[in-house]
């Protein structure tokens, strides 16, 4: 192996189509979409009426206290989180036996949290402050911070 290798040793897919290795692989080898009706937000005004959402996802079934960590945390940081605690337990990883100096995350996003940067700015606008715990899922590194 070469010395910069990385080595992806499991996956922890969380989508529209199954949630965790084996199912996501049975519903993508038997075709299956993820595409229905928009229910998690108002799409009213929308020229799409459809989306590939995840309307089932709860944090609680992947970490513990998940249900009290998803009152203040973004959604795709929660999703980022289910899927890093997937993928752990897929490539078998005890964090208690790792060498923290071998270990990285590495989070990819386009929008980020872009929900929650519009909520602050509103609750900005009207009050003049925003909570801290919020701002700090404004940025679009914070799923990366929280799997850390």
């Amino acid at each position: 192996m070469e010395k910069n290798s990385v080595v992806i040793t499991g996956v922890g897919p969380v989508s529209a189509i199954g949630t965790g290795r084996n199912e996501f692989w049975e519903a993508l080898t038997a075709g299956r979409h993820g595409f229905r009706p928009i229910t998690l937000c108002d799409a009213s005004r929308s020229p799409s009426k459809i989306a590939a959402e995840i309307p089932d996802f709860r944090l609680d079934r992947f970490v513990t206290d998940g249900d009290i960590m998803a009152r203040r945390t973004p959604r795709p940081v929660q999703l980022a989180l289910a899927a890093s605690v997937l993928a752990l337990h897929d490539a078998g990883i005890d964090l208690d036996d790792c060498d923290p100096d071998r270990l990285g995350v590495y989070v990819g996003t386009s929008v980020g949290n872009l929900e929650t940067i519009l909520e602050l700015n509103s609750r900005y606008q009207k009050s003049g402050s925003a909570p801290p715990h919020a701002s700090f899922h404004a940025f679009n590194h914070s799923a990366a911070c929280v799997i850390s």
